[in-house]
């Protein structure tokens, strides 16, 4: 996470920024601003990257069943799919987004989330940080490790020592990274709930049926778009 923040103060000493046009003007609550941004960020890649991983074993899975016979291959595409509604329903793991509201703007939006997923993670500690009263020394109180809360603690100290504007830039194309990240993760889970709905409505199907459905239910999230496109 402290490179991250290195390679965005270059960035933005190159002008290669896009201003958010919402600037701050309260260096401490910018810097917090960052550090829950970030943090926001770090959870959805870490989930983003489970269900990837999960939908990597599918494929894997549903090729090496290509060389089975019917019975145990219906048997195995009917697990693949299960396994992988099983981890997205995993809701300590996972982040239930709301999405973007028609008069919210990206930037607006981005804050919203990073509010609610922190406001997630508060209530999983024991911190008396609050929303709008916290400080810095707070917000750090509520990392979940020491390594954590010692990269945060670095983090700060790199943040301390630039200018306001510098600030605002980088929280700008931190912005535009967590807005990119949401859709992505937003998109791969709506993906799977379709799966999901699919893989319910023909529980009771004959076993010819449901086994070509069950290959297309397969074919179908293994080429969607929102799996296609892995970098994140």
């Amino acid at each position: 996470m402290f490179n991250v923040f290195v390679s965005m103060a270059k960035s933005s000493a190159n002008g290669a920024l896009i201003n958010s046009g919402n600037n701050f003007v309260n260096k401490e609550q910018l810097i917090i601003a960052l550090i829950k941004q970030e943090r926001a960020k770090s959870k959805l890649i870490d989930s983003y990257k489970l269900l990837q991983y999960e939908i990597k074993q599918m494929k894997e899975e549903y090729n090496k069943s290509k060389k089975q016979n019917l019975i145990g291959r219906y048997i195995n595409m009917q697990r693949m799919i299960y396994n992988l509604i099983q981890v997205e329903r995993q809701y300590w793991q996972m982040y239930d987004i709301p999405t973007q509201a028609i008069s919210e703007t990206p930037f607006d939006y981005v804050i919203r989330i990073s509010e609610l997923i922190d406001e997630r993670n508060i209530k999983s500690s024991s911190s008396s940080f609050t929303k709008n009263g916290g400080t810095i020394k707070q917000l750090l109180g509520a990392s979940i490790s020491i390594a954590e809360r010692t990269k945060e603690v670095s983090i700060c100290n790199l943040l301390r020592a630039k200018s306001l504007e510098d600030l605002n830039e980088i929280y700008a194309q931190l912005s535009i990274e967590l807005y990119k990240i949401i859709n992505k993760y937003l998109g791969l889970r709506l993906a799977i709930h379709e799966l999901s709905k699919a893989y319910k409505h023909t529980r009771y199907y004959p076993l010819i049926p449901r086994y070509n459905l069950l290959k297309a239910m397969i074919k179908k999230i293994l080429r969607s778009p929102t799996v296609l496109e892995q970098e994140i």
